[in-house]
């Protein structure tokens, strides 16, 4: 079986430990933010993880997977006006309950902050830069763009975690700003969680800023450089 796909509605081929966009302006690849991220070492969390479920570990991740695909198509079906509903006609459930739960984590977000929904999953690619990635969603928070990250997660993430999404949001805004010459005044995070309130982490002058979001991956990419390097 091949381990790689071309997603013709994405312009992205996928492969099992990567991901390149097309670029429609040079016809250039492009690895994805997550491809630079993913390949950093996961931390000693995940590796307990790893110890504690042993050969259900691809099983719980696969599933994982299919539920935060469930759930943003989701919050995109709500961001772009339709009504969605847990049942169906004849009653029966069409989602999970967990899935559901975290649906409506997503929900009290807007109802906190009432943003106007600006762009829904954005591809950008830009080979003079030599990264490329997918916003979940462009908002206009307080008269200002945002760009903003929806994840979801059984637990609320560990602080490597945090620093990762943080990474990633930095390299959004630098490529959104370097692209479409736009402005970015804020980048954050929802993480759906089935049991709790979201962790939700905003840019502010009492969290971080665009520009630590920013710095942050530019010093994961230089890890990333280092390490490429190293393996030679």
């Amino acid at each position: 079986m091949d381990n790689w796909f071309i997603n013709n509605e994405t312009g992205r081929n996928e492969f099992q430990d990567a991901r390149f966009y097309r670029d429609s302006r040079t016809g250039e690849m492009v690895p994805s933010v997550t491809t630079f991220l993913e390949a950093w070492p996961k931390g000693a969390a995940y590796h307990e993880w790893l110890k504690k479920h042993g050969a259900d570990a691809d099983e719980i991740r696969d599933e994982a997977g299919r539920r935060g695909s469930t759930v943003h198509n989701l919050t995109e079906q709500l961001d772009f006006g339709a009504e969605v509903r847990m049942c169906g006609e004849d009653g029966s459930p069409r989602y999970k309950m967990s899935e559901w739960a975290m649906l409506e984590r997503y929900v009290d977000f807007r109802k906190a902050h009432a943003p106007r929904i600006i762009d829904i999953e954005t591809n950008l690619v830009d080979s003079e830069l030599g990264y490329a990635g997918t916003l979940d969603r462009v908002m206009e928070l307080k008269d200002d763009v945002w760009i903003i990250d929806i994840k979801t997660s059984e637990k609320p993430w560990t602080p490597e975690r945090i620093a990762i999404a943080l990474a990633q949001l930095g390299a959004y805004a630098e490529c959104t700003r370097w692209t479409y010459d736009v402005e970015v005044a804020g980048v954050g995070f929802v993480v759906a969680l089935p049991d709790r309130e979201a962790q939700v982490r905003l840019s502010g002058p009492k969290s971080f800023t665009v520009e630590d979001a920013v710095a942050a991956w530019h010093e994961r990419r230089q890890q990333y450089r280092e390490q490429q390097r190293s393996a030679r």
